[in-house]
């Protein structure tokens, strides 16, 4: 009788840890990796906020910080660092405050490789935030190609 309590206990806690997962699973999901921001972008959460990077055609890009219902943009006492990084090179964008956004622009001829990715550093009214990486090509949500970026950027 003892060890068929034991059984039905594990079973339980086995049922609850499943259910428990999926509910895990799916509130990270939420925050919106797998839609586009309200500019058309690519959505972060590296902390208090959420980041969009908005890629534009002449390899620029759009960065807006965004609260926790993707909302709200703002500059004030706010910054972004960019950089575009692979195994071989690094390279640094430079970000500009703008009304409601930042515009990140370089002069230098970046390659994209199998291993490139977007490193952001963010700091919104005031709240520094880890950093966001956006894997490239960018994806949402890293399933579905969205933006075809060119093997060379500007």
């Amino acid at each position: 009788m003892l060890k068929a309590l034991i059984e039905t206990s594990l079973n339980e806690m086995k049922r609850l840890l499943v259910i428990s997962s999926l509910l895990i699973s799916t509130n990270i999901r939420a925050h919106g990796e797998e839609n586009f921001g309200p500019n058309k972008g690519y959505i972060r959460m590296p902390g208090s906020f959420h980041t969009e990077l908005v890629p534009q055609m002449d390899g620029a890009f759009l960065v807006f910080l965004l609260d926790l219902q993707n909302k709200n943009p703002i500059t004030k006492d706010s910054s972004v660092d960019l950089k575009i990084k692979n195994s071989k090179e690094s390279v640094q964008f430079k970000c500009t405050q703008m009304e409601d956004h930042f515009h990140c622009t370089n002069d230098k001829k970046v390659t994209i490789t199998a291993d490139s990715k977007i490193v952001l550093k963010a700091k919104r009214h005031g709240i520094k935030a880890q950093e966001a990486t956006y894997d490239l090509p960018l994806k949402l949500g890293g399933h579905m190609k969205a933006h075809n970026m060119s093997k060379e950027s500007k």
